[in-house]
């Protein structure tokens, strides 16, 4: 019988429940890299870390590893309660920006170990909820979940202890400024930002350098529909495109010859990069519109594109 079983019958919470129906969806007990070698703000990982399978290290973020929280990202990825546009690996070096767990913007990013086990690296950011309820001031509401992790017939993950100077593995994410280098793997991960609807991060894979989080230069992003000079379109009219993975699109628009723009809500572009705008009922007429990204402290010129509204 199961260590979550025998407690079950004595009483227990949620997380027991969660933690026997993870093992019926394939997932399995995860394991901690603990005690990576560690230079100023930089991590080495998984080579040299350590691992005590006699004395199991909790993941506070997955309930079949001793947690109470909720599933991690890739188990909901696993589970296909996540879909295409939630979810991405990761093959260019690059800036890429992750939604909250189980609010908008991208879910999880993944990144392929050719070769090597475990398979991939997978990345989540998290802020507290009713199971998640860790307070927002530490460092698993502020920086981002790393798991080293296999998804075949099972799951096997393996948290990466982002604060291996300290006795706990409760500190497990890389908070911003810190560093991820998995050599072996040619992958390095830089955590730029953390706010309250998203992180972002620098990632640099095939062994290049990875990006400078403060000097990386967005281009606008591509607007695809509408097309330059396409006809005249009824309401709503939609604008859509794609940009980095992540980003913030904001959107305005006027009269063609007026003075004051009118901004439309920010959206998310989902994990593939992909975007799209329905704008509200508008009078026939001319128009030009104005569109930029945004991601961490970076921000994109604007790209200005006209269309037409018809009768």
């Amino acid at each position: 019988m199961c260590e979550g079983s025998i407690r079950a019958t004595t009483g227990g919470g949620h997380y027991i429940w969660a933690h026997e129906f993870g093992h019926n969806l394939g997932f399995n007990h995860g394991e901690t890299y603990t005690k990576c070698p560690k230079d100023n703000d930089t991590i080495f990982a998984p080579d040299q870390c350590e691992i005590n399978p006699a004395i199991p290290a909790t993941d506070t973020g997955d309930p079949v590893s001793q947690g109470r929280g909720l599933y991690p990202a890739n188990y909901r990825w696993y589970a296909g309660w996540l879909d295409n546009s939630q979810v991405a690996v990761i093959e260019r070096s690059g800036l890429y920006r992750l939604g909250v767990l189980g609010q908008s913007g991208p879910q999880l990013y993944l990144i392929n170990r050719t070769g090597l086990t475990p398979r991939q690296v997978a990345l989540e950011y998290r802020k507290p909820t009713h199971y998640d309820n860790f307070p927002p001031t530490e460092n698993r509401a502020n920086g981002v979940w790393v798991r080293y992790t296999t998804m075949g017939g099972t799951v096997k993950n393996f948290q990466l202890d982002g604060t291996p100077e300290t006795t706990t593995t409760t500190d497990p994410a890389l908070l911003p400024g810190k560093t991820l280098k998995d050599q072996h793997a040619g992958i390095t991960i830089s955590v730029c930002t953390a706010s309250p609807d998203g992180a972002t991060v620098a990632v640099a894979v095939n062994g290049e350098a990875v990006p400078t989080c403060s000097t990386v230069v967005l281009s606008p992003p591509v607007v695809q529909i509408p097309t330059v000079g396409a006809p005249a379109a009824p309401n709503p009219v939609v604008f859509s495109g794609t940009s980095r993975p992540g980003a913030i699109i904001q959107f305005l628009y006027r009269a063609d010859g007026g003075t004051t723009w009118t901004s439309i809500p920010e959206t998310i572009a989902d994990a593939k990069g992909d975007w799209r705008i329905l704008l509200p009922t508008l009078e026939a007429g001319q128009y030009e519109s104005i569109t930029r990204q945004l991601i961490g402290k970076s921000a994109s010129p604007y790209k200005s594109r006209d269309f037409k509204v018809t009768p």
